[in-house]
């Protein structure tokens, strides 16, 4: 019998499956289908469970991509407020991804695996939506809830609405009781705290209002009794921290009046209260010397100058102690010193604090509402001002219009203003000073106003002025320059020294006249003569010739001011032309009270070094002196020219009289009377004493000069210097 063969597979299979087997043998009792049988079931088993696989995977990559969107849509129904809503708005989105998704399997068992795990992921996106869902519901009501509390409150607090505020309570506690979302411990509680929330937002309000009241109200157990301990202590220390401050500034403000000469009341009990022990028996002792200095220091604020120390001398002290005594002593001086200082810097502001003339003038001017009467009432707030000072014997080099604050804030909004600004600037402070805008001009001069101004001012000419103003800023000046450059012209040697040669007796005079006070001279100088400079290389760009421009600008000079042996005129001033006839008439008066009139001013003598000098060798000295090196200077403040002896070194020393007047014509006194007297000037005397000899029928006149004592021996801005007249700074 032929022997069967047996045949071993040499297949290898891509992947194990279960009882494959390799050695299949068949028997000599089967055939060859039954033989195969078990193989082509294991082919089969594994041939399914290999499209399962493949199907779960597609599936699970659907699923994977599809719940990355499906995420999406959750956030956005999650930030939902409604159930229904959210739910219809997830359901609908999350349809059409299965659909999307489900419309890429690749087999009805892909699909039907991928919508199977698909509608799980969905139930619980569903009930993760809805417990926001639920979330934002009960934020949003407590939002809500807060907002109307905050409403109601403000209304009732705030809304200044009688209904609100009565109804507040009942408001709040509806409010609670419509919350089904707090359980019903809290509900109460909530009701309970509704008083005191109401006093604690009462106090708050009162606390912005009134911190004062709010703190002695706050620490007053019958007030805001619903207050919690813990809500009133905080409140009371919030309370007290802004008003301290406030009583802090109410002190300054009672010591500041006080160093016035002013009372004002004060709650000194609240002080005490509130203040450190330290800080409040400092001001109690400060406030009691006030209390009993007031009334001298009104008196020094408002005595001639000069006499204060007299006032500090015959002020009585009734304090058995001798500090104290010594401190009321001291807060005299000190408001000696004090006016002093401003009498001297800022006159205006120390009447404006001190005067009540002035005060009430202010007052006048600020509440008018009319700008006619207005006007008025600003001129005779000025004349106010002035005449006080008059009163209180301020120097008349001395005498200011405007305060120091005042001058800087005009400067400033000048400075500020374009060019037909300015002008309109110029032309209302003409009118508001009047014959005080010189005073005023010069004041905005040394807080920085453009000397441009000031000169056009001078000028009256509103067609020169424009040009003036034009190129009084940098950069004009800067463009000017430039123009000179590319021109080739040397602004020194071309322009400068040209216009020096022609101005120069008019540059003598001012430096002649301010030798006792060069650096002012000098620096006004200055700037008048680069103002000159500029308006030349104006002229020049305007299209004039180099020598018409420096022409045109030397003559502003040269024909605007009469200039003489050691002084000038302006031809306009405070804005008017003065005119020939009252040239002339300033010229004579001056000549013919040099010549005859000196001593009729009656000039102080100054004490000789020698105490042994006889008095009559004194008269005859500075007699001497005034006739043969005595002369007529401009006035620092530019007002008129005043006499003075040309000293040794070559400065000059101003005479006065015994109230310490100089003796000086203003440009606009048209009177023929000697300054500072009532005695009239004849302007025949010169013909007469050359009829008749310098004594004639006038008697052998003897120099009415007062004599010298302890208290004219050093009268303010002059000492005795080799037995002459010398100015001290």
């Amino acid at each position: 019998m032929p022997k069967i063969p047996t045949f071993t597979t040499q297949a290898r299979p891509t992947a194990e499956v279960g009882d494959v087997r390799s050695n299949i043998q068949i028997s000599p009792s089967q055939n060859i289908g039954t033989a195969a049988a078990p193989l082509v079931k294991t082919l089969m088993n594994y041939a399914a469970t290999e499209m399962l696989n493949q199907s779960k995977n597609e599936a699970l990559e659907l699923e994977n991509q599809s719940v990355l969107e499906l995420n999406t849509a959750v956030q956005q129904a999650s930030k939902l407020k409604n159930k229904e809503q959210a739910n219809t708005f997830l359901i609908n989105e999350s349809k059409r991804i299965r659909d999307a998704y489900g419309a890429k399997a690749s087999s009805s068992q892909v699909r039907s695996i991928f919508d199977n795990n698909y509608l799980k992921e969905e139930q619980k996106q569903i009930i993760k939506v809805d417990n926001a869902v639920y979330k934002n519901v009960v934020e949003s009501y407590a939002n809500n809830k807060l907002t109307k509390q905050e409403r109601i409150l403000t209304e009732g607090l705030f809304g200044k609405n009688p209904l609100a505020e009565q109804t507040m309570i009942n408001d709040l506690t509806q409010l609670e009781l419509d919350d089904t979302f707090q359980d019903i411990d809290t509900k109460e509680k909530n009701i309970a705290a509704i008083p005191g929330k109401i006093d604690y937002f009462k106090a708050k309000r009162q606390i912005q209002s009134d911190p004062k009241q709010a703190y002695l109200d706050i620490t007053n157990p019958n007030k805001y009794i619903n207050l919690p301990l813990k809500a009133r202590l905080q409140l009371q220390s919030e309370s007290l921290s802004e008003a301290k401050p406030i009583i802090r500034d109410e002190i300054k403000n009672v010591l500041a009046a006080g160093a016035d000469g002013k009372i004002i009341e004060f709650d000194q009990k609240f002080a005490k209260e509130i203040l450190d022990k330290k800080e409040y028996e400092d001001f109690n002792e400060r406030y009691s010397i006030i209390k009993q200095t007031y009334i001298d220091i009104q008196k020094i604020n408002n005595s001639e100058i000069g006499s204060e120390n007299e006032i500090v001398k015959e002020t009585q002290l009734k304090d058995k102690s001798y500090i104290l005594d010594k401190k009321k002593k001291d807060v005299l001086i000190n408001a000696v010193q004090k006016k002093q200082e401003y009498m001297e810097k800022d006159p205006v502001a120390f009447l404006y604090s001190t005067n009540d003339k002035v005060k009430q003038a202010t007052d006048d001017y600020r509440l008018e509402q009319d700008p006619e009467l207005q006007s008025k009432k600003k001129t005779a707030l000025i004349n106010t001002i002035v005449q006080e000072q008059i009163r209180m014997k301020q120097l008349k080099t001395r005498i200011k219009v405007i305060s120091k604050s005042e001058s800087e804030d005009i400067v400033a909004k000048y400075l500020s203003s374009n060019e037909d600004g300015r002008l309109a600037w110029l032309e209302k402070l003409q009118k508001d000073y009047g014959e005080y805008y010189s005073n005023a001009l010069n004041q905005l001069s040394k807080d920085g106003l453009p000397f441009s101004a000031e000169f056009s001012s001078y000028l009256g000419n509103k067609t020169i002025a424009k040009k003036l103003i034009s190129f009084d800023t940098e950069e004009k000046q800067k463009v000017l320059k430039q123009f000179a450059k590319d021109k080739g012209i040397n602004i020194q040697t071309d322009i400068n020294e040209s216009l020096q040669e022609k101005i120069k007796d008019f540059e003598k005079n001012i430096m002649i006249g301010n030798q006792y006070n060069t650096s002012i001279a000098a620096e006004k100088l200055s700037k008048m003569k680069n103002t000159l400079s500029y308006y030349a290389l104006n002229e020049i760009l305007t299209g004039k010739n180099k020598d018409q421009a420096i022409n045109n600008a030397a003559n502003l000079i040269l024909d605007n001011y009469e200039i003489a042996d050691t002084y000038f005129i302006p031809k306009i001033y405070n804005g008017e032309r003065l005119g020939k006839n009252n040239i002339d008439k300033i010229q004579e008066k001056a000549a013919l009270i040099k010549d005859f009139y000196l001593n009729d001013f009656k000039p102080v003598l100054v004490k000789s070094k020698d105490p042994k000098a006889p008095i009559q060798d004194l008269i005859d000295e500075l007699d001497y002196q005034m006739k043969n090196n005595g002369l007529w200077v401009n006035t620092e403040d530019g007002k008129g020219i005043v006499f003075g002896i040309k000293l040794r070194d070559g400065s000059i020393g101003l005479i006065e009289n015994a109230n310490g007047e100089n003796l000086r014509i203003d440009f606009n006194d048209t009177s023929y009377k000697i300054p500072t007297t009532d005695i009239e000037i004849d302007t025949d005397i010169k013909l007469k004493a050359q009829q008749f000899g310098a004594f004639g029928s006038y008697g052998e006149a003897k120099p009415s000069i007062v004599q010298p004592s302890v208290e004219t021996t050093m009268i303010g801005r002059r000492t005795a210097n080799e037995g002459l007249y010398k100015l001290n700074k």
